[in-house]
C-alpha cells in the first residue's frame, strides 16, 4: 500500500519511523515465544520527503510508527 501524509514542513526534520509486520497473518506473541512479532527500525530508504509531503510503500499486514520531530 503506497500512503501520502502532508506536514507543514518535513525539510530538515528528524524523522523515525517503526514497523510491526510479520509474514503470516496469525501470527502472534505467546510467553514461549515472546518475539514473534516485535517493532524493528522502517528503514529511512523506504521514506521519501518532498517538500511537505512525506510518502511511504507500507507492507500488509503492518502496523507503521512515524515520529516527526
Amino acid at each position: 500500500m503506497f500512503f501520502l501524509i502532508s506536514y507543514f514542513v518535513l525539510e530538515n526534520r528528524e524523522i523515525k519511523a517503526k514497523i510491526l509486520t510479520s509474514e503470516e497473518m496469525d501470527a502472534h506473541n505467546t510467553f514461549d515465544a515472546p518475539e514473534t512479532i516485535k517493532p524493528v527500525e522502517f528503514p529511512k530508504k523506504h521514506l521519501s520527503i518532498n517538500g511537505t509531503n512525506l510518502s511511504f510503500k507500507m507492507p500488509s499486514k503492518a502496523v507503521l510508527i512515524i515520529k516527526i520531530k
